[in-house]
């Protein structure tokens, strides 16, 4: 299955049927204490665990097929464009990188750490795990 070639409406219909190498790193994903998400190479999130909904304080409808500018609603499109850039240099390297992110206004920001590495889903097709490890653990509390 192309990702990339589906739309909104087809990739939110697909993901429950989604491959059983890509429903496998979900479960893995979900067991971790961080927030993680998964994405095609459009930048839509396919997959987020429930730390990451509260992080981003969405439902799983408002997340998965949405892209993080949308998902986020920042008024910083830069902050968007170096989300990006990273995802895309991850993708196309095929290698993992860290580096920080910058959630929140200029006024309030909330730097994370993230570690965004490629996955290949059994068909070949490329997707971006990102794990995104708050500054602080309250953030995260229950």
């Amino acid at each position: 299955m192309k990702w990339a070639d589906l739309t909104e409406t087809e990739l939110r219909d697909k993901l429950p049927e989604s491959n059983g190498n890509f429903q496998l790193v979900c479960s893995y994903l979900n067991l971790l204490p961080v927030a993680a998400t998964v994405k095609d190479a459009l930048g839509r999130v396919l997959y987020a665990n429930r730390v990451a909904m509260k992080l981003y304080g969405r439902k799983p409808n408002e997340i998965l097929g949405s892209t993080i500018d949308r998902i986020l609603q920042l008024d910083e499109p830069a902050i968007i464009r170096d989300i990006r850039r990273v995802e895309k240099r991850v993708l196309s390297s095929g290698r993992a990188e860290i580096h920080f992110q910058q959630l929140g206004s200029r006024v309030h920001p909330v730097r994370h750490s993230v570690l965004k590495f490629p996955f290949f889903d059994s068909d070949g097709d490329p997707v971006l795990v990102s794990l995104i490890f708050p500054t602080t653990h309250k953030q995260l509390e229950t």
